[in-house]
């Protein structure tokens, strides 16, 4: 007979946050940056070249391909087969690139840059710098990569009907246990719950991971929920349960953790 609080949801992150499954690989060789570390560009302005982050091993067949969004239809770019994107104009409107690697029979896929096209009287302030991170391996890079792998908890103790709290620049107030959102934030959804850390957990200085229901299609360190999730939690928690208990396990680092929640 299950005891109460320990009922475990074990999540097999095969495919919950963002990215790309079908044999996409990752590894730090295929990552890419603008060779100065500018990212918005105004009509006037050619963008910077998109360089390798780390030297290439060699042997590798390479093909840039750009995007109107941030994680689907991707398309090859004609004639861009080097390792270096360069640019010969100015952004018609904003784009994401990334870098397609074929090396010893596996295909890699960079991290995707956006180049935003900003008005000419653009502040140049150029250290913003916005990432989709859509693999397992970069779970280290904090408020972009995916949740650590480890074991988690919800405390469902606290009331589940309560508001969250925003500081007086609009910015969500770190809280505990299930919070209800509004209607007001789509990048959060309507409702979220915080996942605490399990002491055996190594999250590599990370924190404050949540569930919440957004339908972007990826998340920068929380896990995005559809269907019926927070009805089940809620059950849980009328059936006298003060925890639940998680776990996140993704298999591999080469793992996409695109969920299709924007589907």
């Amino acid at each position: 007979m299950q005891k109460k609080g320990s009922y475990v949801i074990f999540l097999m992150l095969l495919s919950m946050v963002g990215g790309r499954s079908y044999g996409q690989g990752y590894d730090d060789i295929s990552n890419v940056n603008g060779i100065n570390g500018s990212y918005s560009f105004s009509i006037n302005e050619v963008p910077e070249p998109l360089v390798s982050v780390n030297p290439d091993l060699g042997g590798t067949v390479w093909q840039w391909e750009q995007s109107d969004k941030p994680i689907t239809d991707f398309a090859d770019i004609a004639g861009e087969v080097n390792s270096i994107l360069s640019f010969s104009t100015a952004l018609s409107v904003t784009r994401y690139y990334r870098r397609k690697a074929i090396r010893n029979g596996q295909t890699y896929y960079s991290n995707t840059i956006k180049y935003s096209l900003v008005s000419v009287n653009f502040e140049n302030i150029r250290y913003i710098r916005e990432h989709t991170i859509l693999v397992a391996g970069e779970e280290k890079e904090i408020s972009v990569g995916p949740i650590p792998e480890g074991e988690y908890f919800i405390d469902l103790s606290l009331d589940p009907n309560r508001d969250w709290q925003i500081d007086k620049k609009g910015n969500s107030i770190p809280g505990r246990g299930i919070e209800q959102l509004g209607t007001n934030y789509p990048n959060w959804g309507t409702i979220r719950a915080r996942l605490e850390i399990e002491p055996s957990t190594n999250t590599k200085g990370r924190d404050y991971f949540y569930f919440h229901n957004s339908r972007k299609g990826y998340s920068h360190g929380c896990i995005e929920t559809v269907g019926n999730f927070f009805r089940k939690l809620f059950q849980y928690r009328k059936a006298g349960n003060s925890k639940i208990r998680v776990k996140v396990s993704y298999g591999s680092k080469n793992k996409s953790t695109y969920g299709k929640t924007d589907k």
